[in-house]
């Protein structure tokens, strides 16, 4: 109350009854001590605060009156005491002193009055009292070359200049005065080395305090650099600072802090951003350094991330990025097309930041943003979720998605050609990688892939190529290093019918039969030695088996199968590993072969085909099926399993009977589920099938060996006997017996095998035997 009472008295008008001089004096002293009241309090409690604050303000705003009038008002009591107040009284009263409390209190009212400021501050009373005690305050620093401010200090330092917000609050570079500071001086020598201190790595763990007060320097720095009269020193000033300041090696997070704090914006004061300035050769020169040093050391750099995104101008209101177009192009060049960085976290980090900015055509050109999603192809995970999210998706035009199609499939075609290529000297652990990160790229981009079928994809990614699998079929290493990429690749897809569709979509024609057997037979395992003790199935089950195959492929199959194994006798590897696929294919196509007479018994003697207390028809005689019986199950007898017996009762001439029966004499009470010629475990169709198969392996491959007049062909003995396991184990030699027919020629040809085995065995040619 005081204080605004002075305050009202010093500055109404007196016009026609003016206050004498001690009168006014008198006034003044009183304001003055409601200074030095403010400016030397302590202990505020929670209780004193609010009117501690009030008395805060109300002493900001008298000084700002105290200005203006000081200028024009000379109507009243304080402009004839003005020089008194200004010159002897104030700079007294209103000093920073020595004390945190005293430098946070005067800070406080200069701040106070900075916010009520109406007219110029180059101009005001006030400013020769802020600049002296700002030059006492940094000669003070001076007393000690350890000296570090507080953040009392920093905020002290802040509102000085930003009150005065000119290069007057320095002394001139010419002055005479010894102990005076120029702008320059104060940032090459106090600025820098505080900032040093603060972000240097020496220190064990940077802490909150640590990165409060870096960003206080770097607010002084961005200050300084706004105060400069001419752009061209501002970066003049600007380089010779960062120069020194990376020569520290400081922490990337307090650099990409302080690079926000000085591109930030404050309307409610005179702070504007200088990022034209910032964004430098500099900073051009270290942000590539920085991404270069930390790609050779693959660990993610500290704080990389964080300062990468800063210079690209992410996570801040930037009109643009800090680092120049050509800058992130050269980080494009350095994650190499040719490099797989998928274990480099810092490479990683990178990408990432390329990708973020990928939308931004002015940042990002046409080749850079096409090989910044190449590489996120590569490495997959969340960068290339990132990239199908940020590029592919709004790619109306589709022509960057077109080549990136283009440029991926290209690759993937070359990939395969190395990983195939037996004459680069590479450990096998090394290509079993290799193939497998080839595989999943390949997945990665069949996902993408919404031009094309499947068999086209296949094409496109080298796997479709039939004479590469051709020449593979000889070879072991090649074989298996193709059968380690298709099986990887086959295995990263959906399900079996998406791996079907892959080679038989919409056309089952000679050309893909063709293909699809060849691949079979290249990637089929060496039935005598294995190799690698990495061992993937059969890629034949990754096909669905007989629910994905038709009669008519399943046939075309096999007569490729037929003309390959024929074909590859002289060959002992292409030979074994034909058989030893078609063995693969038949097995997973059909199961083991049952007669029609079996595969009823084994229906109906399942143990859940009757069950205790079901009421079934009992046939007492099988010559008189017509003369059936009702009859219930008593119990079913499982000791012979799969050969069931069940006791039942029935009633015959009104009395109850109970005995023990076989399914054979039973059948379910409802007729509509008795047996018939469909209930056979194998379909018309099916046997049509297997009979055909059965007669063109027994024709083809079977008789032809064993009809040989001398039996030396032991090579065609060995297949024609794997053949014929497989026709009687799996397909079953159906069809008419009798004269005439293959199967009684069969049996002829297998008599003679016989005669001819034991007759060896009494002369004892054991190898003829």
């Amino acid at each position: 109350f005081a204080a605004e009472s002075c305050s009202f008295f010093l500055l109404r008008s007196d016009a026609e009854n003016p206050v004498d001089d001690a009168t006014s004096i008198s006034i003044a002293e009183l304001w003055l001590e409601c200074l030095k009241s403010y400016s030397c309090a302590s202990g505020i409690t929670s209780v004193s605060r609010s009117s501690d604050n009030e008395l805060k303000t109300i002493i900001g705003k008298s000084l700002c009156r105290f200005d203006e009038a000081a200028h024009s008002k000379e109507n009243c009591a304080f402009y004839r005491v003005k020089e008194w107040f200004w010159d002897e009284q104030l700079p007294t009263t209103l000093r920073s002193g020595s004390t945190q409390l005293e430098c946070q209190r005067f800070y406080k009212i200069i701040r106070e009055v900075s916010e009520n400021q109406k007219t110029e501050t180059g101009n005001s009373h006030i400013l020769p009292l802020i600049r002296q005690e700002f030059q006492n305050h940094l000669v003070k620093s001076n007393l000690s070359s350890a000296y570090i401010p507080s953040e009392v200090d920093y905020e002290f330092y802040e509102t000085c200049m930003e009150f005065c917000f000119s290069e007057s609050l320095f002394f001139s570079d010419d002055t005479s005065s010894p102990d005076g500071v120029t702008l320059e001086s104060f940032l090459m020598n106090k600025v820098l080395r505080w900032l040093v201190v603060h972000s240097s790595k020496m220190q064990p763990v940077v802490s909150g305090q640590h990165i409060t007060q870096a960003l206080h320097a770097f607010s002084c720095l961005h200050i300084c650099l706004l105060i400069t009269h001419t752009t061209q020193r501002q970066q003049s000033l600007w380089r010779a600072f960062f120069r020194e300041l990376i020569k520290a090696d400081c922490n990337l997070m307090i650099l990409a802090k302080g690079l926000l704090v000085m591109c930030a914006k404050n309307t409610s004061t005179r702070k504007k951003s200088i990022e034209t300035v910032i964004a430098s050769d500099v900073l051009d020169d270290f942000a590539t350094r920085v991404v270069a040093d930390a790609l050779i050391r693959s660990e993610a750099k500290l704080n990389l991330e964080e300062f990468l995104r800063v210079c690209a101008g992410l996570d801040c209101n930037l009109a643009s990025p800090l680092v120049n177009r050509v800058v992130m192009s050269q980080w494009v060049g350095m994650l190499s097309l040719d490099q797989d960085f998928s274990d480099n976290d810092s490479a990683t980090i990178v990408l990432r930041t390329l990708l973020d900015v990928a939308d931004d055509e002015s940042t990002l050109s046409y080749e850079d943003k096409l090989k910044a999603l190449t590489l996120a192809w590569r490495t997959g995970g969340e960068n290339w979720r990132k990239a199908c999210t940020h590029i592919l998706t709004k790619d109306v035009s589709r022509d960057l998605y077109n080549d990136f199609l283009h440029a991926s499939e290209n690759e993937l075609q070359s990939s395969l050609n190395r990983i195939c290529d037996v004459g680069l000297d590479v450990k096998r652990p090394d290509l079993y990688e290799r193939s497998r990160t080839w595989s999943k790229r390949a997945i990665r981009w069949f996902r993408n892939n919404d031009s094309h079928s499947g068999f086209e994809k296949l094409n496109r990614i080298g796997l479709g190529n039939i004479e590469m699998w051709q020449e593979a079929i000889p070879h072991l290493e090649r074989s298996e290093r193709l059968r380690w990429c298709i099986s990887s690749f086959l295995q990263g897809l959906e399900d079996d019918a998406e791996r079907f569709l892959l080679f038989f979509d919409d056309q089952k024609s000679d050309d893909r039969v063709h293909l699809f057997t060849c691949i079979l037979i290249a990637t089929s395992s060496n039935p005598e030695k294995k190799l690698y003790e990495i061992h993937d199935p059969p890629l034949i089950c990754f096909f669905g088996g007989c629910k994905s195959f038709g009669s008519d492929l399943i046939k075309k199959c096999v007569n490729r199968y037929l003309y390959a194994i024929k074909e590859s006798f002289g060959n002992t590897l292409s030979k074994k590993k034909s058989i030893s696929s078609f063995s693969d294919f038949i097995c997973e196509i059909f199961p083991a072969y049952l007669s029609d007479e079996k595969c009823y018994g084994r229906e109906i003697a399942q143990k859940d085909t009757f069950i205790k207390g079901e009421e079934v028809w009992y046939t007492p005689d099988l010559d008189q099926e017509d003369t059936q019986i009702k009859a219930m199950i008593m119990k079913v007898h499982d000791d012979d399993f799969p050969r069931l017996y069940f006791t039942i009762r029935f009633e015959t001439e009104k009395m109850e009977q109970e005995k023990q029966t076989v399914a054979e004499r039973l059948k379910k009470f409802d007729s509509s589920l008795q047996h018939s010629n469909s209930s056979s475990a194998i379909s018309a169709d099916d046997h049509l099938l297997r009979k055909s198969l059965s007669s063109s392996i027994l024709t083809e491959i079977v008789m032809p060996a064993f009809n040989s007049p001398d039996l030396k062909e032991k090579e065609q003995l060995e297949v024609a006997a794997e053949c014929l396991n497989l026709v009687l184990a799996r397909i079953g030699c159906l069809g008419k017996g009798g004269i005439g027919t293959y199967r009684y020629d069969l049996c002829q040809a297998l008599l003679k095998l016989q005669e001819q085995a034991k007759t060896a065995i009494d002369e004892e040619k054991q190898d003829l035997a």
